[in-house]
């Protein structure tokens, strides 16, 4: 959150802008713009557009939001950790641990 204040505050100032230039532009006090760019709040996401538009950047580049390619070797192992918090999985990793019991059981008598 402390990010986005700063940014906004950067971008403000590298377009020569005051505070209330800015609110005016985007229909808020300028209390408002002072608020968010201490990081003492958010503006929602109506004005987080027009933010946006004011300095002719996406709304992912104001929030700094990078947007990864999905991992699929993550969503393959994620989903065989998924299977066994299933039902059938807990029982099978039970049965498992049964067996190991006993096995090691038999090799130590």
């Amino acid at each position: 959150m402390e990010y986005f204040g700063l940014k906004l505050q950067t971008l403000r100032k590298k377009a020569s802008m005051s505070q209330d230039d800015l609110a005016s532009l985007i229909g808020v006090s300028r209390q408002a713009i002072s608020k968010w760019e201490r990081s003492d709040g958010l503006p929602d996401l109506y004005n987080v557009k027009k933010i946006a538009e004011v300095f002719n950047i996406t709304i992912d580049e104001l929030m700094d939001i990078e947007i990864k390619p999905i991992d699929m070797d993550k969503v393959k192992t994620n989903k065989l950790a998924l299977a066994f918090l299933t039902v059938p999985g807990a029982i099978l990793a039970f049965l498992s641990i049964i067996a190991l019991i006993e096995f090691l059981g038999g090799i130590v008598l």
